[in-house]
């Protein structure tokens, strides 16, 4: 006669009946002790009965540790949740999925941090980056993983689009975590960042709320070909918008004869942070202090888009499509001047040090004042909303970055600014430290961060479109009247 028994739905048992628990339950390795028996087992003849020896087996180990579970389970409450864990309210072992759009080297860079930081936080957090190829491809997929309500936790994005998906409520604000007594930033922490630089990130028009939190920022500076400049009588960089148009008409000239110039001062890339290179070195302010209009349309305005008239009217500066072509042109020796992002310096060190064609060096932008004024840019952390636990492991490994050792890790690999002062000493006390990026980190006191409101976009669209008219021949008064009108419309048209 055969005996059946009753199917059992274990899985689905343990399930619901263990799944509030078992995440305060420690992980126990069974391995040994099955190890152990098998060989008892195997001399065991069982015949008929070896077919419900695991079935009940199961039943029994599991009515056994419904027992002991009821016993213990305040005592394993209080193991498994370290006191610390217990004070921030945090269940261990939470896992955050980053989304960003890096470059290949701060991809990689990113990778070893996040490896680090896995391997010996506290906590057991688990951060899993996702590189999404462009930044354009990654925009696209975060905002259909909004309307699917499936979001990453942690996304890598520039201050004025987190303050757009910040007025719509999809972001966490870093301002209670940052003043949280347990895991917040102590006075002296926040005393320790660049001056200016949490306070620069802050949207006017959301409450002054910080929608995004920095990373590493990168300056704006001014690449230059030594040996051509002091070829033609400067023993150094131009320090005044003055000095730096006459060197770049120095600079242009016609090497073969058919009248059209062969070398430049500058290569004009058409891009905001550009544009904020031109006004803020000139001590023109962008936006008003709430955020409603701008401030451009002033003589100071006026003065640097008359800088860039008299070099396109002169032949002196031409317009490069992309930053990939002004590098090009200045490794070719075809161009004298090159402003850039301080990140993209790595890639001049790569190409020119191939070639070695002739020397090269980094210095502040031209400047109005007697300091330089470096204006900041960048992509920075910005926490969406999932669930308190995972936006607080988010945001500990936020504050983990920010320290000072990993900052400075940080800013060496890229040829960014450290976040922090104290890191910043630590880099200059470094007797062989690169040169060129030696000059970035002497900059750090002098930045400015670009405006991180969500239509600074469109102001910036708008802004490039009075550039180039500019650049074409336009006077520089009448495109600035144009587009102050057409940004403050768009400033007061729309969501913050």
């Amino acid at each position: 006669m055969k005996l059946k028994l009753p199917s059992i739905p274990v899985k689905e048992w343990i399930s619901r009946a263990a799944g509030a628990l078992v995440h305060k339950l420690p992980r126990v390795n069974l391995s040994p002790l099955t190890e152990r028996f098998a060989p008892l087992t195997a001399r065991l003849k069982l015949g008929p009965a070896r077919k419900f020896l695991g079935p009940a087996a199961l039943v029994i180990a599991l009515a056994i540790m419904g027992g002991v579970l009821i016993r213990l389970l305040p005592a394993m409450s209080a193991v498994a949740i370290p006191d610390e864990l217990t004070r921030l309210r945090l269940v261990a072992g939470q896992e955050v999925i980053l989304w960003h759009a890096m470059n290949d080297t701060a991809s990689s860079t990113l990778t070893e941090f996040v490896d680090e930081f896995n391997a010996t936080n506290r906590w057991g957090i688990t951060i899993v980056p996702q590189n999404q190829g462009t930044y354009t491809r990654l925009r696209e997929r975060l905002d259909s993983a909004l309307q699917r309500g499936a979001t990453p936790d942690l996304v890598v994005l520039y201050p004025q689009h987190a303050s757009a998906y910040a007025a719509r409520a999809d972001v966490i604000a870093f301002d209670d975590y940052i003043s949280s007594p347990q895991a917040g930033l102590t006075r002296a922490e926040l005393d320790d960042f660049l001056p200016g630089l949490l306070e620069g990130e802050r949207n006017p028009q959301l409450g002054n709320q910080l929608a995004s939190f920095p990373i590493g920022p990168d300056a704006m500076v001014l690449v230059y070909n030594v040996d051509w400049l002091r070829s033609i009588g400067y023993q150094d960089p131009p320090q005044t918008w003055e000095i730096f148009n006459q060197a770049c008409a120095q600079a242009m000239a016609d090497t073969d004869g058919d009248t059209m110039p062969d070398t430049f001062g500058y290569a004009f890339v058409a891009d905001v942070p550009t544009f904020s290179a031109m006004m803020l070195t000139r001590g023109q302010e962008l936006l008003s202090q709430d955020g409603s209009r701008v401030l451009f349309n002033t003589p100071e305005g006026e003065r640097a888009m008359r800088t860039l008239r008299d070099a396109y009217s002169s032949k002196c500066a031409y317009t490069a499509p992309g930053r990939d072509w002004d590098r090009g042109d200045f490794t070719n020796a075809k161009v004298l001047f090159n402003i850039v992002p301080s990140s993209a310096l790595p890639a001049y060190h790569t190409i020119i040090g191939k070639s070695s064609i002739f020397r090269w060096g980094v210095s502040p932008l031209p400047h109005n004042g007697e300091a330089p004024i470096t204006p900041l840019s960048g992509q920075n952390w910005t926490l969406f909303k999932s669930n308190p636990d995972r936006q607080l492991a988010a945001w500990l490994f936020i504050r983990w970055f920010s320290e000072p050792s990993q900052t400075q890790r940080w800013a060496s690999a890229n040829y960014t600014l450290p976040l922090r002062r104290s890191a910043i000493t630590t880099l200059e006390a470094q007797p062989d430290l690169e040169p060129t990026f030696k000059r970035v980190i002497e900059l750090a006191p002098y930045g400015r961060p670009e405006p991180s409101i969500a239509k600074w976009d469109d102001v910036g669209k708008i802004v490039l479109q009075a550039m180039r008219a500019v650049a074409g021949g336009m006077a520089p008064k009448e495109a600035l009247n144009q587009a102050e009108q057409a940004a403050n419309a768009a400033l007061q048209g729309g969501a913050p």
